[in-house]
């Protein structure tokens, strides 16, 4: 009877091993793509982990490198919402629901993805949800598309700007912030590996996103991955 238990035991450890995973691949292939999906996955994820952690002894909770730095980065961000002169409540309730799946994303990747494997799947879908938002950027750039009514153009600083792309990402500011994210972990990885090949993809990859980012005309993101280039 112990046997069969503790077989059921390692079977259910097993599965919510694989929907943590799983959810953790779909959270970083459609954040970009579809953000409601990206935030179902971390929710399915963070249950199958939190289960996890309570049938395997084995499982322990870890502290992480970043997890004062996140901390602070969470407490200034919560000063700034509370003590902001625009306060509302719709302000906080977004601030809580952003900063809320910012925060379960970090736990839930940092306590699961534990080995070189996962990290190669997690690469894997990061490029192919990477490379669907840059192809079309490249579309909205090559076809055009209609920006006059857009929140966030400013025709009269700007009258001449009729093209600028924001991919699937509706702002290009938000899309340019994304860009740069990407640029840095193509960058990363391009300083690890060895292999000439791989090397002159990666190159490939850095050169597309970062004329995907001239695109989007974000001096903000001009500066910050001009600063890492350096």
């Amino acid at each position: 009877m112990n046997r069969i238990s503790v077989f059921v035991r390692r079977q259910r450890i097993k599965k919510l091993e694989i929907w943590t995973q799983r959810a953790i691949l779909a959270e970083a292939f459609f954040l970009a793509l579809f953000p409601s999906a990206a935030a179902v996955a971390v929710l399915i994820g963070t249950l199958a982990w939190f289960f996890h952690l309570q049938i395997d002894s084995k499982f322990k909770f870890r502290s992480l490198p970043l997890d004062v730095p996140v901390i602070i980065f969470i407490l200034f961000g919560a000063v700034s919402v509370f003590l902001s002169p625009a306060r509302s409540l719709e302000l906080i309730y977004n601030f809580c629901g952003i900063v809320g799946i910012y925060i379960l994303t970090y736990i839930l990747i940092g306590q699961n993805i534990r080995t070189k494997e996962q990290m190669i799947q997690l690469a894997k879908a990061l490029t192919l949800s990477a490379f669907l938002v840059v192809l079309y950027g490249y579309f909205q750039f090559i076809f055009g598309v209609d920006i006059s009514e857009m929140r966030w153009v400013d025709g009269e600083a700007f009258p001449e700007l009729r093209k600028r792309i924001f991919s699937t990402l509706e702002n290009p500011n938000v899309l340019a912030g994304y860009l740069d994210v990407m640029i840095c972990l193509a960058l990363g990885m391009f300083l690890k590996i060895k292999g000439s090949t791989q090397k002159i993809i990666l190159t490939v990859v850095i050169v597309a996103l970062t004329a995907c980012l001239a695109m989007t005309y974000s001096r903000g993101a001009f500066l910050s991955i001009a600063i890492v280039f350096v």
